[in-house]
């Protein structure tokens, strides 16, 4: 199932455009979540469980490679950013 994310539960961070994640079941009680383009991902033992822990990662991804120098950043978690840079902006 395709949605958007439109929130993030850090306080301190706004969705400025939604992130389209995709939500799967792997077996009948267990559920992935994932932001493709962004290489996030997370699971859960429901739909709802898996987006919520991925909206954690997404925000957890976000703030610690954006708190490092850019230089610091190797060419896969400076792509990840660049992608999240997209859609979510500090308060």
């Amino acid at each position: 199932m395709l949605v958007d994310i439109d929130s993030l539960p850090d306080a301190t961070l706004s969705v400025t455009l939604p992130i389209p994640a995709l939500v799967e079941r792997i077996d009948p009680s267990n559920f992935t979540a994932e932001v493709s383009t962004a290489g996030v991902f997370a699971s859960g033992d429901t739909p709802g469980e898996a987006l919520e822990n991925l909206k954690d990662m997404v925000a957890s991804t976000f703030l610690h490679f954006s708190s490092l120098p850019p230089e610091r950043l190797g060419p896969v978690p400076s792509h990840q950013l660049t992608i999240l840079k997209q859609h979510i902006a500090k308060k």
